[in-house]
């Protein structure tokens, strides 16, 4: 065989084992389109990990709203020296258009009146105010009445209420409660 035969034959067996450009171009596609697949999805189960600890820490409000409940309760001066009478007043009934509004930490640990969250003992910083509580007194068969002794409420609680943009305390611009997520929960207060 010759030379110029041998070479011939090595490039021809060369040539069998390489890649052509089309099936480079079509390995690259096929990867990209994995690749974005897979971020895709990674991206909705961050949002879906995100949804599920807010839902969390929503639930979690219902011990520190209590707390808020019965420290503006004990605070008030009172009607006649009755201090769940002077927290029901605060408090409008279900059907009213109007609520009594507080805000919850993005941590579910403290809640406080939204006209009080600038108060410094009080203070939820406004880059942390992620919760809006709504709570309106129950009507019907369970309508506050004084000899009952205790006050039944609703809380809708609605996120995000404040979206954090940095790292400052006031760095944070208003969430869509209307596309966002809410809890309902009940909760009564005794004397």
């Amino acid at each position: 065989m010759t030379l110029r035969g041998l070479n011939f034959r090595r490039r021809r067996q060369w040539a069998a084992r390489a890649f052509t450009l089309i099936e480079v171009i079509i390995a690259i596609g096929i990867t990209a389109a994995s690749v974005t697949a897979m971020l895709t999805l990674m991206a909705a189960q961050g949002r879906s990990a995100a949804e599920i600890h807010a839902r969390t820490m929503a639930a979690n409000l219902g011990v520190a709203l209590a707390i808020e409940l019965e420290r503006l309760r004990d605070s008030a001066l009172g009607v006649d020296g009755d201090k769940l009478d002077s927290l029901a007043a605060l408090v409008p009934v279900n059907t009213s258009a109007d609520a009594f509004r507080l805000v919850g930490a993005l941590d579910g640990t403290r809640v406080t009146r939204e006209s009080d969250a600038g108060d410094p003992d009080l203070r939820i910083p406004l880059a942390d105010q992620f919760f809006l509580i709504e709570v309106r007194r129950l009507p019907g068969g369970m309508a506050y009445v004084k000899s009952d002794g205790f006050l039944a409420m609703t809380a809708t609680i609605r996120w995000p209420y404040q979206i954090r943009t940095g790292p400052g305390p006031v760095d944070a611009v208003g969430g869509d409660l209307v596309r966002g997520s809410r809890l309902v929960l009940n909760l009564a207060v005794g004397p």
